[in-house]
């Protein structure tokens, strides 16, 4: 084990060639060192009793390597706790609507009746569940980015990706409002539309009462409780999407509309803009890494 100079090795080398063993209180980090290691700074070799051969660093390589900490604000808290207010206020002071919501969930036509029902209440809630979905998904776009390397390990560069990803979100749904809006102007059935609008977001709306805080936990928590709050969320965020395109095809198919303009309303409004919005994100990752 021994310290290493700042500019003895590259910086791809120090990152995955050595394992970090610790730190002391002056910033020194301590690496083990790797074959590869010896190999490229050809340090001295000695021998000793017996005729065994082993490593020994030169000494032009026993200064002290410094850790550069990210010293910047954890950005996303801010977020993260706007996320949970909102939640919290969900549960506390909407906790007879968020029921309904619930049961118009399971049932059709229940959920018929909450489309057609312009209530305070139920207005208000959707608008904070919509706030909260915006939020989760730009969030958890911004921890996947992060977690898979696409992103640097920098609190000011994850602000920058979580604010762009929560402006193409933003731009998505209104690109689903006009779209959904100019079918309704074409449609024979205009109830159709409106309550595939309202029915079909109602799931991935309430989930956000689970997700976000499981998000929070993902992105705060320890390693292990940190892994299983990622991929619990991933596993049910999948989960609640794929409900979402059931209960669209079975109203389609309620009001017999033909399966084909099924397809073709899932694609327009979820599988080609999803699409398009992966190939920006990862040509975004590339681009900063």
């Amino acid at each position: 084990m021994s310290t290493i100079a700042p500019d003895s090795i590259p910086h791809n080398l120090l990152r995955y060639q050595f394992a970090p063993l610790q730190s002391d209180i002056n910033g020194k980090v301590y690496v083990s060192e790797y074959l590869l290691y010896h190999d490229l700074l050809n340090p001295q070799r000695v021998l000793r009793h017996g005729g065994e051969r082993t490593h020994k660093p030169s000494s032009a390589h026993l200064s002290d390597r410094f850790l550069h900490r990210d010293t910047a604000p954890d950005y996303l808290l801010l977020p993260f706790v706007l996320g949970l207010v909102l939640v919290g206020l969900v549960l506390m002071r909407f906790g007879r609507w968020l029921s309904e919501l619930l049961q118009g969930m399971l049932y059709g036509v229940m959920s018929r009746t909450l489309a057609d029902t312009s209530s305070m209440p139920i207005m208000r809630l959707t608008v904070y569940l919509e706030i909260t979905l915006s939020l989760f998904v730009a969030l958890l776009t911004t921890h996947t980015m992060t977690r898979f390397g696409m992103l640097p390990q920098s609190h000011t560069v994850e602000l920058l990706c979580f604010a762009t990803l929560l402006c193409i979100y933003m731009v998505y749904r209104l690109y689903i409002a006009l779209l959904q809006g100019g079918i309704g102007l074409v449609v024979y059935d205009k109830q159709v539309i409106a309550e595939a609008r309202f029915s079909g977001m109602l799931p991935v709306r309430l989930s956000m009462v689970l997700l976000l805080p499981l998000a929070f936990l993902a992105y705060y928590g320890h390693h292990t409780l940190s892994n299983i709050a990622y991929f619990t969320e991933i596993l049910l965020f999948m989960l609640v999407l794929l409900f979402r395109w059931v209960r669209i095809a079975l109203l389609f198919l309620r009001h017999g509309v033909p399966f084909l303009y099924f397809v073709l309303y899932l694609c327009a409004l979820d599988i080609a803009p999803m699409l398009v919005i992966i190939k920006l994100l990862l040509s975004h990752g590339q681009g900063i890494t």
